[in-house]
């Protein structure tokens, strides 16, 4: 029986308590009539709405004014006879269900189940599944999800019902739970999560996409050949949809970007203002950023280095105030003359020494050997200041080995500082000093040569390159802690937009879904250190969906060719050939709907799979859809050309007498 039919054809309402014999025989007969209308109602439904839809085409196409509402009509009147058949019942007296109506239903269809063949119990239960299968489509539907959920529990029920008879019980336990868990939308888990990410970002998922290869995917290739009723149109709007997903899931971190402030930004103002020229020159570098990703990187960059430059000195300042506690601030500057001598020595044995080392060298050992000069801890802390500043400017202006031997330098001033410290003798410099120490060399740490370089004023947009070729673990990590919140944004934005413009073709703008998430497999290490939280569970959920719905970007990159109807060509085969095209068209939609619909999904779906003889009837189902629609197709697709070709329809009437 059909489990769900029109309103109102189920009880007959207030019932008359003084119907005659007439009354009663006349509502008999006419449930009767109805039950046998319901076994074949669908069959006139589909032809009716498949007959609008060939219609519709056919008028947009050739200008025809072809009627389009014969469907709604069919149902209109099937509701009529609906609420006559309550009416007569009511008029008779008959309440509850109306038995009589659903026996001529089941004696309509039950040639159709006795007429099964099958040398094996599976085989056998195969057969009345595909039959039952069948018997549902053949019904009265309200809507698509109807028309499934009857196909699911007619097959079910076939199946089931040959099991049974033949005292399957273990068949019949799995049948049962797997119509149950198909009406209720209960999908197996890993099923699931692909349907529940594709509702998440609002991208159509189909059952190939969800469920992988094998008898589906193969059958959905297929059904992207026929138009109309195939799944080309299905793609294409996935494909759109993909493409916004990503777009739009972008545009959310980059205005996570744009919203993000720098980091302790009011105190860069006020030092600017108060003279320092690092400020200044950071200020400046913000100022001027905008939008701009690369330049955003080097400004959060340049704004979390001052930051650490200014915490690290009020470290050493705390160092500061316990030497001169203790009255004993001489630094021995041992390593740092050492250092001087023998880099000086080298240069005056070359024939082509460095100006400007020579003379910052010169002016240094001057000065150490000035008396009159203290080389107590405040001035070793200044020197040590002075050799980083000269390093980092040799090195932005591109004087790589002047830069290497400032940096040299000022390592062995710092050595003479750390010897000092902690050989002092004293608890308080010891234990200041440490914290200084251990401060500034994490700081280091995260100051990768990869990220100097990047960081040069000349080229912004080499940062985010520069992060992703330090490729794994620390140093990809070291990258991203120095940047401050609003540049650790910026990376992730810039990390998606790569993806996006890998992912899209310049020419043809066709999005690759494909390409989207090998773009984050790739970059594995960097992605994990850049993206945390609920940012990486979002953009894991969606390469995990790009994955499953990649054939929407090999379509749309290269459609189906040769055999693939054009909608002309169709319309040609409905004139020329109504019967055949519609039964094409028929079994091409029925696939397509239980392939991208919602009840589709909860049949093919559902948790608790269904035993495997029954399981081989919905494969038969789908094999035979797509070996139809690409064989028939390409037949029902030749003979229209030929026709339109000739400008010659069926009668022979030429083409534009319609």
């Amino acid at each position: 029986m059909n489990p769900s039919r029109a309103p109102g054809s189920r009880v007959a309402g207030q019932s008359n308590p003084n119907a005659s014999i007439g009354d009663k025989l006349s509502s008999y007969a006419t449930s009767a009539a109805m039950g046998l209308a319901d076994s074949y109602s669908g069959i006139w439904q589909m032809n009716k709405q498949f007959g609008d839809k060939a219609n519709s085409v056919a008028n947009s196409v050739l200008g025809t004014n072809l009627d389009t509402n014969a469907a709604e009509r069919y149902n209109k009147q099937y509701q009529q006879a609906n609420l006559a058949t309550d009416g007569a019942r009511s008029v008779a007296g008959r309440t509850g269900g109306d038995w009589v109506r659903g026996g001529a239903e089941i004696a309509a269809t039950l040639p159709i189940y006795a007429a099964g063949r099958g040398a094996t119990i599976g085989a056998r239960m195969a057969d009345q599944g595909v039959r039952g299968a069948a018997v549902g489509a053949a019904q009265y539907a309200e809507n698509t999800d109807d028309r499934l959920l009857n196909m699911g529990v007619g097959a079910a029920g076939g199946a089931i019902g040959q099991g049974v008879g033949e005292k399957v019980a273990g068949a019949v336990g799995k049948g049962v739970t797997k119509a149950v868990n198909a009406k209720r939308g209960n999908l197996a888990p890993a099923y699931k999560e692909i349907d529940d990410l594709g509702k998440q970002f609002d991208v159509r998922t189909s059952v190939g996409d969800i469920k992988g290869g094998g008898v589906i995917k193969n059958t959905e290739t297929h059904l992207e050949r026929i138009p109309i009723v195939g799944m080309g149109k299905f793609r294409e709007g996935q494909h759109s949809q993909a493409k916004a997903a990503s777009r739009k899931i972008t545009g959310k971190l980059k205005a996570v970007m744009a919203d993000t402030d720098y980091k302790a930004l009011p105190t860069i103002r006020q030092a600017a203002a108060a003279g320092d020229r690092n400020a200044a020159r950071v200020l400046n570098i913000v100022e001027t950023a905008g939008d701009d990703t690369g330049r955003v990187l080097q400004a959060s960059a340049e704004v979390r280095a001052f930051r650490e430059s200014k915490i690290a000195s009020k470290l050493y300042d705390k160092v500061d105030e316990a030497v001169a506690a203790s009255g004993n601030d001489i630094v021995t500057p041992t390593n740092t003359q050492s250092a001087l001598t023998k880099t000086l020595d080298k240069q005056a044995a070359s024939l082509s020494p460095d100006d400007v080392i020579v003379r910052e060298l010169t002016d240094i050992q001057r000065n150490l050997a000035d008396t009159s000069k203290p080389k107590n801890f405040a001035n070793m802390r200044q020197l040590r200041s002075r050799l980083g500043s000269l390093s980092s400017e040799l090195g932005i202006s591109g004087k790589g080995a002047a830069s290497k031997t400032m940096g040299d330098l000022r390592q062995a001033v710092d050595d003479d500082i750390a010897e000092f410290a902690l050989n002092s003798g004293n608890t308080a410099i010891k234990k200041a000093y440490q914290r200084a120490d251990k401060f500034y060399k994490n700081a280091m740490k995260r100051a990768d040569k990869a990220i100097a370089n990047a960081m040069d004023s000349n080229k912004p947009d080499e940062i985010y390159k520069a992060f992703i070729k330090t490729g794994q673990g620390d140093r990809a990590n070291n990258f991203y802690q120095a940047l401050d919140p609003k540049g650790q944004a910026a990376l992730r934005f810039a990390m998606a937009d790569e993806a996006i413009n890998k992912a899209t073709n310049e020419s043809t703008g066709s999005f690759s879904p494909a390409n989207f998430a090998k773009e984050f497999e790739r970059l594995s290490d960097p992605y994990s250190n850049i993206f945390k939280g609920d940012d990486k569970k979002q953009m894991d959920g969606l390469v995990k969906l790009m994955r499953h719905i990649e054939r929407a970007g090999q379509y749309k990159e290269n459609p189906p060719t040769g055999v693939r109807l054009t909608d002309i060509a169709m319309v040609g085969g409905v004139m020329s050939n109504p019967i055949g095209t519609a039964k094409i068209a028929g079994m091409a939609a029925l696939a397509k709907t239980l392939l991208t619909t919602n009840a589709g999904k909860n049949l093919l779906l559902a948790a608790n799979k269904l035993p495997e003889n029954k399981q081989v009837a919905l494969d038969n189902l789908l094999k035979m859809a797509a070996k139809l629609s690409a064989a028939a197709g390409a037949k029902t697709g030749q003979e229209a050309n030929n026709s339109v070709a000739g400008t010659k329809i069926a009668n022979n009437a030429p083409l534009t007498s319609f």
